[in-house]
């Protein structure tokens, strides 16, 4: 579930809220996150990048990634 405002003609800025069950988070228990997320509009693809900071026990790792989003309808 998350939400994004729309900056300008291409980019949007927002959030999500992440479900995570992972050995390597939080000891091991599920927990739900914010995701922040930014996307460029290239059309009928979308542009996305996440960043999840560290945060102590819970996310040992900073990371960062990309991924493309198609609409399955407009």
């Amino acid at each position: 579930m998350g939400y994004q405002y729309k900056l300008g003609k291409r980019w949007r800025l927002g959030g999500a809220l992440l479900g995570v069950q992972s050995d390597t988070y939080n000891g091991g228990s599920p927990f739900i996150a914010p995701l922040p997320i930014v996307t460029y509009d290239l059309g009928r693809v979308k542009l996305n990048a996440v960043f999840i900071p560290h945060y102590g026990e819970y996310n040992p790792f900073a990371t960062f990634g990309f991924y493309f989003s198609v609409p399955l309808k407009r």
